[in-house]
This record gives C-alpha cells, sequence and structure tokens, in this order.
C-alpha cells in the first residue's frame, strides 16, 4: 500500500476491511491493522490548513476535488474503525474545505 497518495490508500483499506470481515483471514488482518496506522501517521501530512488536502505526499499539490474525497473517506474509516482519529481529522479536514471554498 502507497502512503504517498491518501485516497488510494482508503480505498484499498476499504477493501482489505471487506476482505477480513467476509473471510476472518489473519493476514488481511494484520495489513488492515498497519494500513490504519500508516494512514493515521501520515495524516497531518495530507492536510493543508484553510485549504484543500493535498493529494499526494511526492507533487504536494492541493486538490479541491481529491480534498471532497478525502472528507467522505475520513467518516466512513471511523464508522468502520470506531477510532477516534478518523472522526477528529474529518472535522478537520471539513473545517479546511469550508475555509478554502
Amino acid at each position: 500500500l502507497d502512503p504517498r497518495v491518501l485516497n488510494g490508500m482508503i480505498f484499498a483499506l476499504f477493501g482489505l476491511y471487506d476482505y477480513q470481515r467476509l473471510t476472518r483471514d489473519s493476514r488481511a488482518q494484520s495489513l488492515l491493522r498497519a494500513g490504519l496506522e500508516t494512514v493515521k501517521t501520515y495524516l497531518p501530512r495530507f492536510r493543508t490548513p484553510r485549504g484543500p488536502s493535498l493529494y499526494c505526499l511526492e507533487h504536494r499539490v492541493p486538490s479541491k476535488s481529491y480534498h471532497g474525497i478525502h472528507t467522505r473517506q475520513l467518516p466512513a474509516l471511523h464508522s468502520r474503525t470506531g477510532d477516534p482519529v478518523f472522526k477528529e481529522s474529518a472535522g478537520r479536514f471539513a473545517a479546511d474545505f469550508d475555509a478554502g471554498a
């Protein structure tokens, strides 16, 4: 999983989440946990206070369209995991979107 592209990483985690729930595969569970921790680690680097989030960490270009995807993905991560980091980040990203719109 590539942590440099936020939406792609999160979409991959959604797939792992679904696969693990259906199969109870322990390897999928390990990958899912590691991926979630990776997103939590890198998430602050994608944020642009008062503006749209970055599409990827390599090029560091803010993107309004991908910011909209990010602001929908973060609450979905929270609902699947219950992890408050995703809920808090969703609020911050959404506030940035409102301020940057």
